[in-house]
């Protein structure tokens, strides 16, 4: 199972589960035409450690509501 295939899966048991692909390769090809799903993050290797937590902070600050 692939990273996609596996985010795709447990995504389909849990829609808020926050998703991060880290690669070295440059653009996502490893999704061989395949979109990232919703709100995953995609990350290059080699990535600083501040990148990391802003990819972080990111996925799991909390969702508001359009209303608020």
């Amino acid at each position: 199972m692939s990273g996609l295939d596996l985010a795709i899966a447990a995504r389909a048991a849990r829609p808020e589960l926050p998703v991060l692909f880290t690669s070295g390769y440059g653009d996502p090809i490893v999704l061989k035409g395949r979109a990232l799903p919703a709100g995953a993050i995609w990350l290059q290797k080699p990535y600083a450690e501040a990148a990391l937590a802003n990819a972080l902070a990111a996925l799991l600050r909390p969702v508001r509501d359009e209303g608020v």
